[in-house]
C-alpha cells in the first residue's frame, strides 16, 4: 500500500494492458537496436531502456496494490472517493474491485 500511495506523486498514471505489452515489446526491440547503434544512439537507447525498466517496476507496485487494495479498504474504512482524492485512477480501483457507491437523494413527493 505505502509504496503505491507514495509513488502516486512521482510515477506516471496507470496505463492499459496494451501499453504494458507495448512497453515489453519496446524493451525487446531496444536490445536488438543496441547491436548496431552508434555511440550516441546507444546512449539514447540505454536511457530509454532505463526509463522503461522503471515503468515496469511501477507496474509491479501497481499490481501489488491492486491485489491488496480491496481488503485494505474494507479493513480501514477507505472509500472509493477517498482513493480518487489522493489520485488513484478509476481503472486501478476497478481492477482492485473497489467501486464507487452512489447514494441516492430522497425523492421529493408530488403535491
Amino acid at each position: 500500500m505505502r509504496r503505491y500511495v507514495d509513488g502516486l506523486r512521482t510515477h506516471k498514471q496507470s496505463t492499459s494492458d496494451a501499453s504494458r505489452r507495448a512497453t515489453l515489446r519496446r524493451l525487446e526491440r531496444i536490445d536488438v537496436e543496441l547491436i548496431t547503434a552508434t555511440p550516441m544512439g546507444e546512449l539514447k537507447l540505454v536511457q530509454e531502456r532505463q526509463n522503461l525498466l522503471e515503468l515496469t517496476a511501477w507496474y509491479a507496485v501497481e499490481d501489488a496494490f491492486i491485489e491488496a487494495a480491496r481488503t485494505y479498504s474494507v479493513r480501514h474504512g477507505i472509500s472509493y472517493d477517498t482513493w480518487r482524492t489522493i489520485g488513484v485512477p478509476p481503472s486501478v480501483l476497478r481492477r482492485a474491485g473497489i467501486r464507487a457507491t452512489h447514494s441516492r437523494a430522497p425523492r421529493k413527493s408530488s403535491p
